[in-house]
C-alpha cells in the first residue's frame, strides 16, 4: 500500500502541511518496502486547479491512502473516483500519522455528494 502525506519539509519526523494541494512536497510511504520517498509538488503554484493537479499526482504515483488536514471538493471528487481513501490528519508527525493509519486510528473523510 502507498500512503501519501503533504509536507513542507523533506523530514517525516515533522508535522504535515496544513494544505494538500499547496504543500512543497508529497511524502509517499510504501508499506511493503517500508520506504519513504519525496516528490516536489508541481501543483503548488498554480493559480487554479491545484487540487485536481495534486490529485492526479497522487493517482500517477499509485497512491492508496492520503492523510491530510484540508482537501478541496474538486480534489476530493477526483480522489473518490480513483478509489483513494482520504484520512483526516491530527496534529502529529508524518511518521506517527502513518503508524496511526496502519492501526486504523484515523477517521475517513466523507465522500463528496454529487
Amino acid at each position: 500500500m502507498i500512503i501519501l502525506l503533504p509536507m513542507d519539509q523533506e523530514d517525516e519526523t515533522k508535522k504535515i502541511s496544513k494544505y494538500f494541494s499547496r504543500c512543497s512536497y508529497f511524502l509517499f510511504y510504501d508499506t511493503i518496502k517500508k520506504e519513504y520517498r519525496y516528490l516536489g509538488n508541481t501543483a503548488k503554484d498554480l493559480l487554479s486547479g491545484a487540487g485536481s493537479k495534486a490529485s492526479q499526482i497522487a493517482i500517477d504515483n499509485k497512491t492508496d491512502v492520503i492523510i491530510c488536514h484540508q482537501l478541496g471538493n474538486n480534489a476530493l471528487n477526483v480522489l473518490s473516483l480513483a478509489k483513494i481513501e482520504v484520512l483526516k490528519a491530527s496534529d502529529y508527525s508524518a511518521a506517527n500519522l502513518i503508524k496511526m493509519a496502519l492501526k486504523k486510528e484515523l477517521v475517513l473523510v466523507n465522500d463528496v455528494k454529487n
